[in-house]
């Protein structure tokens, strides 16, 4: 509940054991590694109390519970702490700092977007779109800060952005507003007036994990859908502290785009149904395999295209890839192409061209990225109806899967029962065939 002597905790990660600790204002800038501990959420209760953080009870018994029931989980979990403790708490710094950058030109606020640059996804697409956006008016001092995981290089960001280059930097000073996104959401307060925090959650509740840095410490919380709006509002975080900045689309997604020569090939003369996203539950993969099979059983005729994202990334422990390789080693099913390597913007607009429909069966979505990129490139769209991506689904060649929401159990307690929408696969392969 209380915070003194940072050497306690810094012995305890050290020890190369699992650490369970409150994670709030006073210990968060301790615990910013990636688990590297068990951190228990909780409620501020303000620096004028004796005790400012209570944290939750059930968190407590979750953590304790996940520690006896994964003895190799907590192992790893373990020895990440230590690492962590040698490396930044303890140990001397293997380089000299960088210098800080200068105070702000006069005149000029200075913005620190920090996120996951160098890898592929729709966090660190987004943040160097806003970034280029961000440059070319020139109003902002703007600087960078890149958060793990590193999968490219700053090669790959001069090939995708040269003019961004020169943004980046390890301490960017005091920065005016600092908008921090990826995931784990950063805890720790860094050096500005305004910390926002872009927040995308899928799961209709917050984990208490989350808080109270995503429900009461940051300033602001950017949102990119009503969707998550909602979830935040439910989890207590003040209307007038939540921004929606819905996304958009750069000028590579558009309908005269160049349909990819590949997938012309694959297809020949059939139509090709897209896949476009990680293969896991979340994302709805089982149910897209389920839906397409169904349409095939119906006499429908059809070629099916699988764009892989993240799958040695973020959805590496839920990958469902051996799922899709039974599914092409079934006699019967529709002829798959599969496709792993990552695309350029254009490369993106040229795979949505080739296509004649994207199929996006998801149970839980923040926003839905590929469903705005498909219609912005004239794809047809069939997606769950009753998420995140309602908002998308206007005008002709957008058509809602009916779902049924359901809760479930969460392994962490959430503020709330957390839920997901579960498309119907037989109104799905009936959409499917009308397209």
């Amino acid at each position: 509940r209380t915070f003194g002597d940072a050497r306690v905790l810094v012995r305890a990660l050290a020890s190369g054991r699992a650490v369970i600790v409150s994670r709030f204002a006073a210990t968060a800038r301790l615990l910013a590694g990636s688990e590297i501990c068990l951190p228990i959420g909780g409620r501020s209760c303000g620096d004028t109390v004796d005790e400012p953080f209570l944290p939750h009870r059930g968190a407590l018994v979750a953590a304790m519970r996940q520690v006896l029931d994964e003895p190799s989980t907590a192992a790893a979990i373990g020895r990440r702490g230590r690492r962590h403790a040698v490396q930044h708490l303890c140990g001397p710094r293997p380089v000299t700092p960088s210098p800080s950058v200068p105070a702000a030109p006069r005149g000029r606020p200075r913005l620190v977007l920090e996120a996951p640059l160098f890898e592929t996804s729709s966090t660190s697409e987004l943040t160097l779109a806003t970034a280029r956006a961000l440059h070319q008016r020139g109003n902002v001092d703007l600087r960078l800060v890149a958060t793990p995981p590193f999968r490219h290089d700053l090669a790959a960001l001069q090939q995708r952005a040269p003019e961004l280059l020169p943004l980046v930097c390890r301490d960017p000073n005091h920065a005016d507003l600092w908008l921090s996104a990826g995931w784990p959401p950063r805890a720790d307060r860094p050096n500005c007036a305004t910390w926002a925090l872009r927040v995308d959650w899928e799961h209709g509740s917050l984990p208490v994990a989350l808080t109270p840095h995503v429900g009461e410490e940051a300033d602001l919380v950017v949102v990119h859908s009503e969707h998550v709006y909602r979830t935040l509002m439910a989890a207590g975080r003040p209307m007038n502290r939540i921004r929606v900045v819905p996304h958009g689309v750069d000028d590579a997604m558009h309908e005269a785009a160049p349909p990819d020569c590949d997938v012309l090939a694959f297809k020949v003369d059939r139509p090709a149904v897209l896949f476009c996203g990680g293969l896991i539950f979340r994302k709805g993969f089982d149910v897209f395999l389920q839906t397409v099979l169904r349409a095939q059983q119906a006499g429908h005729r059809f070629v099916v295209v699988v764009k892989t994202v993240g799958h040695d990334q973020h959805y590496g422990a839920q990958h469902l890839g051996e799922l899709l390789e039974r599914f092409r080693r079934t006699p019967g099913t529709p002829p798959v192409m599969r496709i792993d390597h990552e695309l350029t913007r254009a490369g993106m607009a040229s795979l949505y061209a080739a296509c004649d429909v994207l199929l996006h069966p998801y149970r839980g979505e923040g926003f839905g990225l590929p469903v705005l990129e498909a219609r912005a490139c004239g794809l047809p769209v069939v997606a769950t109806g009753g998420g995140a991506t309602d908002a998308l689904m206007q005008g002709p060649a957008a058509v809602r899967i009916p779902a049924e929401r359901r809760t479930y159990e969460p392994a962490q307690p959430h503020v709330a029962l957390p839920w997901l929408l579960e498309p119907s696969i037989e109104a799905a392969a009936s959409l499917l065939g009308e397209m």
